[in-house]
């Protein structure tokens, strides 16, 4: 199971410098269009992607200690949200950032860990416990829900993409 996480850990940081690259071509003002996405345009979407990541490091920095969470313990989740969704610039930065925290984690957890039970704190104030391999599984796979997102709306657009095959970042 290690293997698969930090497989997929790597995926989804390489996915994301991709997209990455794909949406700083665009021409200037077309990622923050919006696009009828969840959360707005490309740049909302990819604001919301990388504050998640930077939530979930703060999360998992409260369930062992990870060289890879440190950083995110004390995170300002609000500054960080606010600042990617106001200026691309950060966006892209913390997307970035968290992809590589989360490539880090994924090396760092011990096989042993992942059947254990954590207790969070939702954003909503519901109180939950669940196992930690869950959460991993949980927010690699929310990065490929969004990517997807991303990748539709350029299609729309005409924007040649290919960002999403697990296959083309792996040996």
């Amino acid at each position: 199971m290690k293997e698969v996480f930090e497989r997929f850990a790597d995926y989804n940081a390489q996915a994301n410098a991709a997209m990455l690259g794909i949406l700083d071509a665009l021409p200037e003002g077309k990622v923050d269009e919006n696009a009828g996405l969840y959360f707005g345009g490309l740049h909302g979407t990819v604001a919301h992607l990388a504050w998640a990541g930077a939530l979930w490091l703060k999360r998992f920095s409260t369930f062992g200690d990870w060289a890879a969470c440190r950083a995110w313990a004390d995170a300002d989740l609000a500054a960080l949200k606010d600042g990617a969704k106001a200026d691309w610039g950060k966006a892209r930065s913390l997307l970035a950032g968290t992809g590589e925290g989360l490539k880090e984690l994924a090396a760092q957890i011990a096989p042993a860990d992942y059947p254990r039970r954590v207790r969070y704190t939702t954003t909503d104030g519901q109180e939950l416990e669940r196992t930690l391999w869950h959460l991993i599984m949980q927010v690699l796979n929310h990065g490929t829900h969004h990517r997807g997102e991303i990748s539709a709306t350029l299609d729309r657009m005409g924007v040649e993409n290919d960002f999403n095959s697990f296959v083309s970042y792996v040996p």
